[in-house]
């Protein structure tokens, strides 16, 4: 069992890398909402510190990994909005 949950923490965090990936290689946010991930990461961070409280390393590793890309997601679209795109310049 442990190892699923392992397992599933990897495949969801690796899941924000490649939204993080694809946002850095097209450096495209428009479609992206701000509010969905600053309502994300502030759940997440919620967790974050319940799970320490509570004393569950799983858990908390968890949240760990999947808040730390949100809050990168969210520097992306701060940073790419309103940035005109290069590949479509010629």
């Amino acid at each position: 069992m442990k190892i699923l949950s392992w397992t599933a923490i990897i495949v969801l965090s690796i899941s924000y890398w490649f939204q993080i990936y694809k946002i850095y290689k097209l450096k495209e946010v428009n479609d992206l909402s701000m509010t969905y991930h600053i309502m994300l990461a502030v759940g997440f961070g919620i967790l974050t510190y319940t799970a320490y409280a509570e004393g569950s390393i799983i858990f908390l590793v968890k949240q760990v990994a999947t808040t730390i890309p949100v809050l990168i997601i969210i520097g992306q679209i701060l940073y790419y909005k309103d940035k005109p795109r290069t590949d479509r310049l010629n």
